[in-house]
């Protein structure tokens, strides 16, 4: 599976922006992802089922 672009919402700053996600990580995937705003660390979770993403983003705490 190729990369997979996503649009989340940062939990502190709640700006929104674009990440790249890798389709070859599994169907479960956690990681954490500096806001491309306010540089601070937000855990993403995912879970991937062919093409459609379910998301999860909080706080890094």
């Amino acid at each position: 599976m190729d990369e997979l672009a996503e649009t989340i919402q940062c939990p502190y700053c709640f700006s929104t922006f674009e990440i790249m996600m890798d389709g070859a990580g599994g169907a479960r995937q956690s990681f954490v992802y500096d806001c491309e705003i306010c540089c601070r660390p937000i855990l993403i979770k995912a879970v991937i089922h062919g093409n459609e993403v379910i998301l999860e983003v909080e706080r890094e705490s």
